[in-house]
């Protein structure tokens, strides 16, 4: 997600001072926020100083203009035909906006020369690695009030975005150290069908299965792993039911898993196989999205726009 530059109006500026006292007490509580900022956000947050690497994980289509017209005449531009190619001004357009702004005095009347190229991509670059300060100032009051700022510089970008985060990539083993068995389960041959259906799956898929169980798409550091994971035998609504297998039993095969995400837990029924499991948790994880449509309704409420 990327802050919107554009949304600079008292209403908007608010609600990134609210974002902030989300990160906030992120910190202070040692929960995590799926808050998938890039790397240039956390990098002015901890005042650490951006690069065209991070333009790049941006805006991909003017980290090639830079990196082209660094040396045009790898294409062929040479200082005759420069200006025929590339009629620009020193000017910019605003992101989300179509109002242009000059990068030096008079720049929108200055035309971009075969001379003065460099000087106008290094201003291009800095306006862009800047163009969200005034949305970042806000998410910092917003955390100034939950936490002293000055306490982000003790952080490296990666460390404040992995303690507001949590881990980027689902830690199996990590999460194994944090499960706790309930009622016997863990001597159920279903649960170990279900470690390895899970070890198969996609880091996106992943990623769902912990939206699912927890509401959240990522797991917090070892450090930081408060709650633990449960898990237990299927307590669905069994009683007065129909559905039998050909022995006369319960057929667990025809239900499916049930979470509880304010307990961090995961109720499984026990099914026959590791082909039914990975077919119900599949079909679980990927229409269960109430929690995944509430925070993108909550993200498109504060004024953030996704990154491409």
């Amino acid at each position: 997600f990327l802050p919107n530059p554009a949304a600079d109006d008292p209403d908007a500026i608010s609600q990134f001072e609210f974002i902030g006292k989300l990160i906030g007490i992120a910190i202070r509580t040692k929960q995590t926020l799926d808050l998938a900022f890039p790397s240039l956000i956390w990098k002015l947050l901890t005042d650490s100083k951006p690069d065209i690497t991070d333009l790049e994980a941006i805006d991909k289509c003017l980290f090639r203009y830079i990196e082209t017209y660094t040396n045009p005449e790898l294409l062929g531009f040479s200082r005759e035909n420069f200006e025929e190619f590339v009629p620009t001004m020193f000017s910019v357009q605003r992101t989300g906006m179509d109002e242009f702004v000059a990068l030096k005095p008079n720049g929108l009347k200055e035309r971009v020369t075969w001379e003065n190229r460099l000087e106008y991509l290094a201003l291009l670059e800095e306006y862009r690695l800047q163009e969200f300060n005034v949305q970042v100032q806000a998410l910092k009051r917003g955390i100034d009030a939950i936490i002293p700022t000055e306490l982000l510089a003790l952080f490296t970008w990666k460390e404040l975005e992995l303690r507001v985060c949590g881990q980027p990539v689902l830690d199996l083993q990590l999460l194994k150290k944090n499960t706790v068995y309930l009622y016997g389960v863990d001597k159920a041959p279903h649960i170990a069908y279900f470690w390895e259906v899970l070890e198969e799956f996609t880091p996106e898929q992943q990623s769902m299965f912990l939206r699912f169980v927890w509401g959240r798409s990522r797991l917090p550091t070892a450090f930081e792993f408060d709650t633990k994971f449960q898990l237990l035998p299927w307590t669905g609504p069994l009683e007065n039911t129909n559905v039998h297998n050909s022995s006369g039993g319960l057929d667990y095969d025809q239900y499916l898993p049930l979470a509880r995400t304010c307990f961090f837990s995961l109720s499984l029924p026990n099914y026959s196989s590791k082909f039914i499991l990975r077919e119900k948790l599949l079909y679980a994880i990927t229409t269960c999205k109430e929690f995944n449509d509430d925070v993108e309704d909550f993200v498109d409420s504060m004024s953030i726009s996704g990154a491409g």
